[in-house]
């Protein structure tokens, strides 16, 4: 596999995108020197990627990607603009993606930010995670398919149900022999062949938390994110010796990135199709909110394409520090788009 070059093992880390903190934090591999605010001003980032040279993180606030160099420095919060509620981001050799989650597409751009194409794939269904190795995309489809999909890195070949069966997945790993993903719903990481064969969705389970979003893959590990928690896990890459809390303290992290597999190449620059799949039907799955603050509901909402309801305040409690202690209706369930969601503050 072509790829660019990676710092080596010992200065390879681990990022995360703290949603409700708008930070993006960083540790070494072995979780030591955890750095919750690695960097800062971020706007509700939900996914976050890493090449030789650069960190790449989705604003959803801001509808734009950023980038800053490995070391931190440089940071450019508006390095691309013009996205959709900007979710999950990837990279490989020549091009960054990204799920826009509010039309329900995967933009693409080149490595310098030119060249945008916020409509590169079109017709996903919540698009919360993706992957790209040397040949494929993939995504997830979080409601209506239930699925993962895959296209070439052409835009070609588009398959919304490359796996099936899965339960409401929302972060999604490849390394060069097999593609990992989150089922939120049962709390478990499902594990499949590149080639969609040996489909085993409960891979890893047991223990693993209670609100599975990000996933990402090194050489050695595989790393998941627990939003309600506010924890990063890790598994040796046949599944064992799985830890859930392997780094505490983040706040409601999302996507991950990890430094320790080579960057895939991808095919020279050349203008290719826009492919225009019909749009799916999009519905609000309830997210689970209990624990959040108010301001991080509202973010969560709106990503499953949900609206806030009725907010009661419990005695005590504040609209701006106060976290959400019950919903209603309850998370998983299916709902028309744009249906609100009840919840109740506590001191």
């Amino acid at each position: 596999m072509t790829a660019l070059a990676l710092p080596s093992a010992a200065g390879a880390y681990l990022y995360w995108a703290n949603e409700e903190g708008d930070t993006i934090g960083r540790s070494a591999l072995d979780g030591s020197g955890v750095n919750q605010s690695f960097l800062t001003g971020a706007s509700g980032p939900g996914g976050v990627a890493v090449d030789g040279s650069h960190i790449y993180w989705t604003n959803e606030g801001a509808n734009a990607i950023g980038r800053a160099n490995l070391d931190g420095s440089d940071r450019l919060p508006n390095f691309i603009t013009g996205a959709k509620k900007p979710i999950a981001i990837a990279v490989d050799g020549n091009f960054l993606y990204w799920t826009n989650g509010e039309n329900s597409t995967i933009g693409r751009a080149n490595l310098d930010g030119s060249g945008v194409n916020q409509s590169f794939i079109t017709g996903l269904s919540v698009p919360l995670g993706m992957a790209v190795d040397s040949a494929h995309i993939y995504w997830v489809n979080f409601s209506v398919t239930n699925s993962i999909g895959r296209a070439n890195l052409n835009g070609t070949g588009v398959n919304q149900s490359f796996i099936t069966g899965t339960s409401f997945p929302r972060g999604v790993a490849v390394d060069g022999s097999h593609i990992y993903w989150t089922n939120y719903q049962n709390s478990t990481i499902g594990r499949a062949n590149l080639n969609g064969t040996g489909i085993n969705q409960s891979f890893i389970s047991g223990g693993l938390g209670h609100a599975l979003y990000g996933m990402a893959v090194d050489g050695s590990h595989l790393y998941w994110s627990d939003a309600e928690a506010g924890t990063i896990g890790r598994a040796n890459l046949d599944g064992s010796s799985a830890s859930a809390s392997f780094i505490t303290g983040a706040d409601n992290p999302a996507g991950l990135a990890a430094d320790g597999l080579p960057v895939p190449a991808s095919p020279p620059a050349g203008g290719p199709p826009v492919v225009t799949t019909p749009p799916t039907p999009v519905h609000c799955i309830v997210p689970n909110l209990t624990g959040r603050k108010l301001k991080g509901a509202k973010k969560k909402l709106r990503a499953a394409h949900c609206k806030i309801g009725a907010v009661t305040k419990l005695k005590g409690a504040s609209a701006k520090t106060s976290k959400v202690a019950k919903q209603r209706p309850k998370p998983g369930k299916a709902l028309a788009p744009g249906s609100k969601v009840s919840v109740t503050l506590s001191a």
